[in-house]
């Protein structure tokens, strides 16, 4: 962590005061009822297009594990981009995942030279949909994981514009994914998840050491729903198994303690 990032933080745990406009965006990520569209909407005043947000559980797991399945992402990039990278594992190539994975700072879009066909592709993909200038910023790394953002900026003809373009915009805008990571990872964890309050209950109930006959008892559920509430949240954490499933809700701070 960088001495601006270390103060930045410090100042926000102790809550001393921030800039007006940062003050503004901590209580809309706070108190909005979807803390990725108050960002957005954010973003959007400092002509930024769209972000891509990155959480990885457990940085280990990379070696065992194709990254789609390590990765927990939300994003506001076009609907083509979706539907073409985002759903595929084309994905896992986008440079915020290069950059968790290297453990780099920073990523600007234009000035990384790529060094796999696989990465090539995916860099000529993004641009035919328009995603040509911005930058991917590491924003944590603990043990419960790492994160990281990617910004898709106005377009700007080359890495030197850019630079001056970032120049202006980048202090604000690197504080603000900060903020936003904060937030998920300390107050809004499930923002990112989205488990149904149901499958927070049946997952504590497991926590808690209960048989399953024995919390759907105590939540008035059937055999049957119980399960049905276990497999959604085992999709929504990729985990394979009910004991993975566990292991990453309470890792992630899902779960009331």
């Amino acid at each position: 962590m960088t001495a601006l990032e270390h103060s930045y933080l410090t100042a926000f745990k102790r809550e001393v005061a921030l800039p007006p406009k940062l003050a503004d965006l901590r209580e809309s990520l706070i108190k909005a009822r979807d803390p990725f569209a108050a960002f957005g909407k954010f973003l959007h005043s400092h002509e930024v297009l769209g972000f891509h947000y990155l959480r990885l559980w457990r940085p280990g797991e990379l070696k065992e594990a194709p990254p789609a399945s390590a990765l927990f992402q939300r994003h506001s990039y076009c609907a083509d981009w979706s539907s073409q990278i985002a759903e595929t594992a084309a994905f896992t190539y986008d440079p915020t995942v290069t950059l968790l994975r290297r453990g780099e700072r920073a990523i600007v879009w234009q000035s990384r030279i790529t060094t796999t066909p696989e990465a090539a592709a995916y860099r000529e993909q993004a641009h035919e949909l328009g995603l040509v200038s911005g930058i991917s910023l590491h924003l944590y790394e603990g043990r419960d994981g790492a994160a990281g953002l990617g910004l898709w900026c106005a377009p700007q003809p080359n890495a030197e514009s850019f630079a001056t373009y970032w120049q202006g915009v980048g202090p604000i805008l690197t504080q603000a994914a900060w903020l936003l990571d904060h937030v998920l990872r300390d107050q809004r964890p499930n923002a990112l998840i989205g488990l149904t309050p149901r499958e927070v209950d049946c997952l504590a109930g497991l926590m808690t050491g209960h048989r399953s006959g024995e919390i759907c008892w105590q939540l008035n559920l059937s055999e049957r729903t119980f399960e049905k509430h276990i497999s959604s949240a085992k999709t929504k954490l990729k985990a394979r198994t009910r004991d993975q499933a566990l292991a990453k809700a309470m890792m992630l701070n899902l779960l009331p303690m």
